[in-house]
């Protein structure tokens, strides 16, 4: 049935995107309505959404509320005037301690500022979230359930809230997950923090993407790990091939990854390629650590599978959190570390106890009263038009030679210049006004993203972000 499924949206896809490169629909034009186009085509309104929404995510139709789907003004001749990102061929396969200097945390101040256009942080913006309905529910659990609120919860969380993230995992194909295999932290970053430490010792390597996520590498650090960047497609993921090389040779005692909307490039693995990854791990007994946070950004209808959902040994450490679909603030994320679930425990008890109570408790309450799908329903729909706004402004603003990622979900964009611009003075002259940006040196300890940066699309469109770009835009061409 998901098979039958698939191929009807698919369909419709390819037909916009013939009409659209043979000239039928024009940039501009008003594409068929969902219901006009489900009766033409005799499939649900539901297949019609789901293949705009795709379609609205490679940047050939942009919504409008109210009115539908139209033509995007660059979606003719698309791959010409803004090439397509190709994975780094020249990384040195090798272990190299992690060191990362000051610019991170300046980064991070300028991205943490509120005046700033915010590019930077990825982070979804307030507005978008429940944030009024949740502190309802956190003041309602100090009320009326002050022992709990007040007291340290279980340390591996607190019991309902475990459950329900459990029946959420067995949705997502994680069959026979219950809560007794779940561990509450304080955010994926602890639960990504644990997990390395519970399956590597000082000294150790970890196999990471190229670019990598800036946090992994900060992580790596205070861990003492040292790190081997993978080539990584923009489009599929890490390269399989280096991997089992570095794992037939014992040569990484883990691998950290997101197989799904990967924070920078924003890719989503193939279901087969989770599987192999899975089974070349199980077969050379490397654990991975997976980072799912952006799982629930997808622009589709269905949550994309995980690789834990393949894990049939145990093997995969997942990692996820609340913070990008519900409130970054509360810190609560989970874990599920499969085979290593009792030293997980060990240490997450050494660290911290517990995590926060009454974040728990209103998290709970909010996933019970069943308002959680219908939020991330509408949550997605509106990350992809924020993406391909942004998208089409910067096919409009910046200069000839820009190559831009297509993210399959989330609401990250990465850009590479030409090799003149240099993203570190880029990301030093877009402060000064007041625009924050994350320069591509932060996500290597090579200098291969010199002429790269991420931009955040996690607020709505506005006259403030398109005036943003636009002097960003400014900045790129002065360089060049």
């Amino acid at each position: 049935m998901v098979q039958e499924y698939e191929l009807l949206y698919e369909r419709i896809i390819r037909l916009v995107r013939q009409r659209i490169d043979s000239g039928q629909l024009k940039p501009g034009e008003r594409v068929p309505s969902l219901r006009h186009m489900s009766q033409l085509e005799k499939v649900s309104v539901a297949t019609v959404i789901e293949a705009y929404q795709r379609l609205e995510a490679e940047g050939r139709l942009i919504s409008q509320p109210q009115s539908g789907y139209y033509v995007a003004y660059s979606a003719q001749g698309q791959a010409a005037t803004v090439p397509g990102l190709k994975a780094q061929e020249r990384l040195p396969l090798e272990a190299r301690e992690v060191t990362v200097d000051n610019l991170h945390l300046t980064v991070a101040e300028v991205c943490a500022d509120h005046q700033m256009v915010p590019f930077g942080a990825a982070l979804v913006s307030p507005v978008l979230l429940p944030g009024d309905k949740l502190a309802r529910l956190m003041g309602r659990a100090l009320r009326m359930q002050p022992v709990e609120s007040q007291q340290y919860m279980q340390p591996r969380g607190y019991l309902p809230l475990r459950y329900e993230i459990a029946k959420r995992m067995q949705s997502h194909g994680v069959h026979g997950c219950t809560e007794e295999d779940i561990v509450i932290t304080a955010g994926c970053m602890e639960a990504i923090a644990i997990s390395l430490s519970a399956v590597t010792s000082p000294g150790d390597a970890v196999a990471v993407e190229s670019p990598v996520f800036s946090g992994f590498l900060l992580l790596l650090e205070s861990l003492h790990l040292k790190a081997i960047e993978v080539r990584t497609d923009p489009k599929k993921g890490m390269d399989l091939g280096q991997l089992e090389a570095l794992f037939q040779g014992k040569r990484v005692q883990s691998c950290l990854l997101s197989a799904n909307f990967q924070n920078p490039l924003g890719f989503m693995m193939s279901d087969e390629d989770k599987q192999a990854l899975v089974q070349l791990a199980t077969l050379y007994e490397v654990p991975l650590v997976e980072d799912d946070i952006y799982a629930e950004c997808g622009y589709g209808r269905q949550v994309p599978r995980s690789l834990k959902s393949f894990d049939e040994q145990g093997i995969v450490l997942y990692c996820s959190s609340f913070s990008k679909v519900l409130i970054p603030g509360y810190r609560v994320g989970w874990a599920m570390p499969g085979r290593f679930l009792a030293e997980f425990a060990r240490i997450k008890l050494s660290r911290t106890v517990t995590s926060s109570s009454p974040a728990q408790l209103a998290l709970s309450q909010f996933i019970q009263q069943g308002g959680y799908e219908q939020h991330l329903r509408r949550l997605r729909h509106l990350l992809a038009s924020q993406v391909s706004q942004t998208r089409q402004a910067i096919e409009r603003a910046f200069p000839e030679g820009t190559a831009l990622s297509a993210p399959q979900g989330g609401f990250l964009l990465w850009l590479k210049f030409p090799q003149q611009v240099d993203a570190k003075a880029l990301f030093l002259q877009a402060r000064e006004q007041k625009i924050s940006i994350v320069p591509g040196t932060l996500f290597s300890m090579t200098d291969a993203y010199r002429s790269c940066i991420r931009v955040s699309c996690g607020f709505p469109w506005s006259k403030k972000l398109e005036n943003g770009l636009t002097n960003l835009a400014s900045l790129v061409s002065e360089m060049l």
